[in-house]
């Protein structure tokens, strides 16, 4: 596969478009500068054939480069890589490494010549390809061109690696995650985003990746992002969700989605995003999740079937966007047969959106389910409860009230538990409320609340 350009070079012209003050600089203005390559000579950074190796080389068409680089290159890399270790000039420096992503964007197969330099027992090549790459990566943090430029160029060499051993790209991964978790400049998150959509190819990689935290760092920018309009936004949830979908192809990472709310976040953005490839890619993510570990219950549990019947109804020119919508509306719905009354209700709940469905009026649920209530530290009668806020519509506060009733009733503690979480005030209050129907309800529960035999009440 054909590695495109960094990555970075698309986010690079969405943010110019953006904001046209900014003055970003890019490849082509950086090859366009002429380098003072004698200073190297006579600072002894490079040798007398190395001077002459650049200045053949230097601002030639991209394909004679190539044949230079076809003949010589083991000399070229080598330069390179000494120039980036030895140069303290920021403009030096921007420049070779553009001149080691042009070649690489070229033609990545020449990634294979960088990667057979090193040789542990030969002192002058045992931190080659990648030491003098990550040395720069540390400790230029400043310069966005030059550190976008050395991401790129150290996943692409960790992503080409046959022999990699997964510990060897830990490092490149906590630089990725702290990007991801600190920066706020787009640019920067871009970044490291586009390194993961090349590493993350590899399958070996994937858990190396997870067990970094970066599951839970990447889904995170959704949540950061997800409510933003912005051009850059929009760049950076679509990246996020490629490297979410990538992850998602590992049998091991796969199952895990359901932690960390990545699941619902993934419904969030199908539910909200304005983009299609956003939507698109989380659709693909959400395919590739069925069947695995507890997603089904967790997509069920967020709601997500109804999404995905709304997406269905849409029409869709990529005939794959079909096939995945098919493949999570069936698995799910079967899934729906076998869940219990209680997982299906919580569906509901958590939608935020409770109808008169008959669960809600079954006897035999309420007497089987009210200590389902305290599952995950109560959490099912915490959102519950968060539904009686007048901002609730009527009729999500008339049913809701009516399950405070019945939760009342057949659970021994379930007074005290509400008293805890204030819901008695929160009855009271609606019975103000202008619909007749909330009224109604409220004032049910209320009663419910303050009689301790309900059935004797009522007879």
């Amino acid at each position: 596969m054909l590695l495109s350009k960094n990555f970075t070079l698309a986010d690079e012209s969405l943010l110019q478009h953006e904001d046209p003050s900014l003055n970003i600089l890019t490849s082509e203005k950086v090859l366009s500068k002429t380098i003072p390559w004698i200073n190297l000579r006579t600072g002894d950074i490079i040798k007398p054939r190395d001077l002459e190796l650049i200045q053949k080389y230097d601002h030639k068409p991209i394909k004679e480069k190539l044949e230079l680089f076809n003949q010589f290159g083991k000399d070229y890399a080598i330069l390179f890589l000494s120039i980036l270790d030895s140069s303290a000039q920021t403009e030096t420096l921007q420049y070779v490494v553009t001149l080691i992503e042009e070649i690489l964007s070229e033609d990545d197969k020449q990634a294979n010549l960088f990667l057979k330099l090193k040789d542990p027992a030969d002192p002058n090549t045992a931190r080659l390809p990648l030491g003098p790459l990550y040395k720069l990566l540390m400790t230029e943090s400043n310069d966005w061109y030059l550190v976008s430029k050395v991401c790129w160029i150290l996943a692409v060499l960790n992503y080409k690696n046959r022999d990699i051993d997964p510990k060897d790209t830990e490092e490149l991964f906590q630089w990725i995650n702290l990007q991801i978790r600190t920066k706020q400049n787009p640019l920067e998150i871009s970044t490291a985003l586009g390194a993961l959509q090349i590493l993350l190819r590899k399958d070996e990689l994937r858990e190396t990746f997870y067990n970094n935290d970066g599951l839970n760092n990447v889904s995170g920018l959704i949540k950061t992002y997800a409510a933003s309009n912005s051009t850059a936004a929009f760049q950076i949830l679509y990246q996020a969700t490629y490297a979410l979908w990538l992850l998602s192809y590992n049998s091991v990472v796969s199952a895990k989605f359901g932690e960390n709310q990545v699941i619902m976040r993934l419904g969030g953005l199908i539910r909200t995003s304005v983009k299609e490839k956003v939507i698109r890619m989380a659709i693909a993510c959400l395919r590739n999740l069925v069947n695995k570990g507890s997603n089904n219950e967790e997509m069920i549990e967020c709601n997500i079937v109804k999404e995905i019947d709304k997406l269905t109804q849409r029409k869709w020119a990529d005939e794959d966007v079909i096939a995945d919508l098919d493949v999570i509306n069936q698995s799910l719905q079967k899934n729906m047969v076998e869940l219990s009354s209680f997982t299906i209700y919580k569906q509901e709940l958590f939608s935020g959106e409770l109808e008169w469905s008959p669960v809600h009026k079954s006897e035999k649920f309420w007497r089987e389910n009210h200590k389902n209530f305290e599952e995950n530290n109560n959490k099912p009668l915490h959102v519950l409860v968060n539904l009686l806020r007048p901002s609730s519509k009527p009729l999500v506060l008339a049913v809701a009230c009516y399950d405070i009733g019945e939760f009342v009733r057949f659970h021994p503690q379930g007074r005290q538990l509400l008293q805890n979480l204030g819901a008695k005030e929160m009855v009271m209050s609606l019975m103000n409320h202008d619909d007749p129907e909330v009224q109604k309800q409220a004032l049910l529960s209320l009663q419910k609340m303050m009689v301790h035999n309900w059935e004797y009440l009522t007879r």
